[in-house]
């Protein structure tokens, strides 16, 4: 029979849509939840796709912003700050500027609106004044010797942590994960970045596609 569903409504689970008696469900909802910084003060920064979303609603105009994070998210999120007039934009970055995941196009952003990059670096404490920033704690890391970038290779310096009095505002975009967790279950599939991490539109609408071949073949089995 029919399947009722009231549409625009917030589902909080692929089981929801089980219960409800759909046969075949795909998620591909992206990555929606910020990954967090875990540092003190961090309820007082901008979250990056919240920014991107309505930069106007942010009072940036002439203040010194920092922007944290090196994907293309964080650079749109630096090059808007910039064009919203904000005084000076710096992105604080655990990557150099050639290991950034990013297109030539991207990177040349970076360079033509003036956009400083502060490399190999991590912020460990937001501080405040009252309500409101005042600056960040700083510290150097490096990387393993020969390997490729990653995360489990960077390891802290020693005596390098600096405050930098000289920001007003912090904006964070460091990534995201998925709103649901990963099920295994065979009438459960996934497509997109939900299950690729952050990739291309196209490599994301190729993994829509495929997934909805999958389905079309088992359906008219």
């Amino acid at each position: 029979g029919d399947i009722n569903i009231k549409y625009n409504s917030k589902i909080n689970s692929p089981e929801d849509l089980e219960n409800l008696g759909y046969e075949k469900i795909v998620v591909a909802t992206g990555l929606q939840n910020p990954i967090q910084l875990n540092v003190q003060n961090e309820n007082l920064t901008i979250r990056g796709l919240d920014y991107l979303k309505s930069p106007k609603k942010y009072k940036l105009k002439n203040k010194n912003v920092a922007v944290i994070g090196g994907g293309a998210t964080a650079v749109d999120c630096a090059v808007t700050a910039v064009k919203n007039r904000a005084n000076r934009v710096e992105m604080i970055t655990l990557e150099t500027f050639y290991e950034m995941p990013l297109t030539s196009k991207e990177r040349a952003e970076i360079i033509d609106n003036g956009i400083y990059v502060e490399g190999r670096t991590k912020v460990t404490e937001i501080i405040k004044t009252g309500k409101s920033i005042s600056g960040i704690k700083l510290s150097k890391i490096k990387l393993k010797d020969g390997v490729k970038f990653n995360l489990k290779d960077l390891s802290d310096i020693p005596d390098t942590e600096i405050t930098r009095s000289d920001f007003d505002e912090v904006i964070v975009s460091i990534g995201a994960r998925g709103e649901f967790s990963k099920e295994k279950k065979t009438n459960i599939f996934y497509a997109g970045d939900f299950i690729n991490g952050p990739t291309t539109v196209v490599e994301a609408v190729a993994s829509g596609k495929n997934i909805a071949e999958i389905l079309d073949a088992e359906i008219n089995n």
